[in-house]
């Protein structure tokens, strides 16, 4: 017998062996027998019928906590209709519930089979107890309220049947089946027949019976209710239609709630989005207005690339060049090369000793340039040695980046308060709309999967953010927006799997992630704002670019340091205008002795050397994009089967 309302029974099956296959099971039939006395005890059994796929050896039931009580538990294993062995139980308690399991040996284990793929056998369990104060008895009336078999099971079953004998036969019986399958009873003298040609796997049986009372004359161990069967039945339809009442009215409340909450998070997201740029997004100055004829900082060429154009280019990396040559650890040469009918320009290099150290981006760049030569080389050299292997050209982009972190020059140069507090905001929207997801859902259940799952994600995010914050790093991963981002893409998935597709709920998780991708790509520094270190920079890498940019309108004269135009030419080349600088340098007849060999021209570099190394660099492997810059009633219950 299965026992009474609420109470949970699951199967479950386990397999002993590591390596087995794919195990299945099915249950062709359920039989379970209730003999009642005349004190409202019964002697209660289940027989189940497993067809199993691969190899199990336990299996245990749950009984739950409830107004009735069970003893004398014993399992029995059968072979054609007869007991061949008695298992042990062992007894455990599972919360409020007691669980009982019992161990077996598979078949396959006993023959000493090692492969079980494809295996199959059918074993037939038989389980026995007492059962006490299952029946109620009202003032009017008995009721045995029973549920036959548990909704939660995993698989169906078959066939299925029922009988329940009574001492003495039953009287005034009224009996109703609930059960969203093809399910029939009768009642013979004292017995009651319940019968089931197949029931579907998540679905319940069960039987509401009431009778004479007189069919227990000596109750000792039955209920004794106050009140009638009546009384009851109506109390319970109008606790029913309270509850009914009381969900119409929630789910009333929560889909008024969903527009409000969408427009809710349009309207933070704007008002957000304005204080924050408005707080520490917009400059407080003007930035960069100013004209500088000086060379204020030696900053590195990727460094002001990134300061004025907030990524990281081939530009860099040929300035880069440039400068090495400039501070005497390289020598480039032009050499003329006729091919057939045409005259080309290559570039010969030769590692010398240089005037001063080098960092880490700059070795990089030399070791690729002569690694594994005598300390020389050529532009078409290193065309065919890097035609297929990835080298710090060709991944220059990554490799400037990572020296842009690693020395903290974004960190130092931009605030990102501004799109660190936006963030917050998006991620607080994010989680009350988890929170409208699964107060909406018509699905209770799946709901509370999507919030366990998406807890599983979130507890980790915030758990690392503070303790970064603890820590005083510059790791606010919580408030990145790649963290709005991949938190949104998860959960919209989550709601995919869980069929929580609800318009406003999606919505606003593809708000949200769409705000978050936009402040990755194009809002990326709209929130942030120079702090003084990196103001002060841009303001003199700026003025230097003016100065660039309209070199040839001014009246005044021009400098004529020689090593000021070496410098000149290294940061326009970075910046991208080192054209005018070559005009101007040909005007004023300038050679600098370190560019003098570079090509037959005057002033040797000119744009020939930048065009021809950038495009080898731009072609000698893929390309990334810029730097982000950090921008960022009886039981029955249920069963189930499984192997570990």
């Amino acid at each position: 017998m299965v026992n009474k309302a609420g109470s949970f029974v699951l199967f479950a099956l386990l397999a002993f062996s590591a390596f087995a296959g794919a195990k299945n099971y099915w249950l062709s039939d359920v039989s379970v027998a209730c003999d009642f006395s005349e004190d409202g005890s019964a002697d209660a059994s289940e027989v189940y019928t497993f067809n199993f796929e691969g190899g199990f050896s336990y299996a245990y039931k749950d009984f739950a906590f409830g107004n009735w009580s069970y003893s004398q538990i014993k399992v029995f294993e059968l072979a054609d209709g007869r007991i061949v062995s008695e298992l042990k139980p062992e007894i455990t308690a599972e919360g409020r519930d007691t669980r009982v399991t019992w161990r077996f040996r598979s078949k396959e284990e006993a023959e000493g089979l090692d492969e079980l793929d494809g295996y199959y056998e059918e074993r037939t369990f038989r389980l026995e107890y007492r059962l006490e104060k299952a029946v109620a008895l009202y003032d009017d009336v008995g009721e045995f309220y029973w549920k036959l078999w548990g909704g939660d099971w995993e698989v169906g079953v078959n066939g299925f049947d029922a009988e329940v004998r009574f001492p003495h036969a039953l009287l005034n019986v009224s009996n109703s089946i609930y059960c969203d399958c093809n399910a029939s009873w009768t009642v013979n003298g004292s017995t009651l027949f319940v019968h089931s040609e197949g029931i579907q796997e998540r679905t319940f049986l069960e039987t509401g019976l009431s009778f004479d009372k007189s069919v227990f004359p000596n109750p000792v161990f039955a209920r004794i209710e106050r009140g009638t069967l009546s009384e009851k039945l109506a109390a319970e339809e109008r606790e029913a239609a309270r509850k009914k009442q009381a969900e119409e009215d929630w789910k009333n409340t929560v889909d008024s709630v969903k527009p409000v909450w969408l427009a809710l998070v349009v309207l933070v997201s704007a008002a957000s989005f304005w204080y924050f740029w408005d707080k520490h997004g917009r400059e407080l100055r003007a930035a960069g207005t100013s004209m500088v004829r000086e060379i204020v900082f030696d900053g590195k060429p990727w460094e002001v690339e990134w300061l004025l154009r907030q990524k990281v280019s081939v530009n860099s990396l040929t300035a880069t060049i440039l400068d090495l040559a400039r501070r005497g650890h390289i020598g480039i040469k032009a050499v003329k090369k006729k091919a057939l009918f045409f005259e080309g320009t290559d570039y010969e290099f030769t590692q010398l000793k240089g005037k001063d150290g080098l960092d880490y981006v700059e070795e990089k760049i030399v070791n690729a340039l002569f690694g594994g030569t005598d300390g020389t080389t050529s532009l078409s050299g290193l065309r065919k040695k890097y035609s297929t292997a990835k080298s710090v050209f060709s991944s220059w982009e990554e490799t400037a980046s990572k020296d842009l972190d690693s020395s903290k020059f974004v960190s130092k140069c931009i605030g990102y308060d501004g799109l660190y507090g936006f963030n917050a905001v998006q991620f607080a929207l994010l989680l009350g709309t988890l929170v409208l997801a699964v107060l909406a859902s018509p699905f209770p259940e799946l709901a509370w999967f999507v919030a366990l799952a998406a807890a599983f994600v979130i507890i980790p995010f915030v758990t690392f953010s503070i303790y970064s914050s603890l820590r005083k790093k510059q790791v606010k991963l919580m408030a990145r927006s790649e963290a709005v981002l991949a938190l949104g893409f998860a959960f919209a998935f989550l709601c995919a799997l869980a069929s929580l597709l609800d318009l406003a709920v999606m919505s606003s998780v593809a708000l949200i992630v769409i705000i978050a991708a936009f402040n990755l790509t194009v809002f990326k520094f709209v929130l942030s704002r120079f702090t003084e270190y990196g103001l002060e920079r841009y303001n003199a890498w700026k003025g230097l670019e003016n100065f660039f940019n309209k070199m040839n309108y001014l009246k005044e004269k021009l400098p004529s340091d020689v090593v000021l135009w070496e410098k000149y030419m290294v940061y326009s080349t970075a910046i991208g205008n080192s054209d005018r600088i070559e005009k101007e340098m040909q005007a004023l007849d300038i050679t600098p002795p370190h560019y003098r060999s570079m090509s037959s021209g005057r002033v040797g570099l000119a744009s020939s050397f930048s065009s021809s190394f950038g495009s080898f660099a731009s072609s000698s492997g893929p390309s990334r994009s810029g730097h982000g810059g950090g921008g960022h009633g009886g039981s029955g219950g249920g069963g189930g089967g499984g192997a570990g």
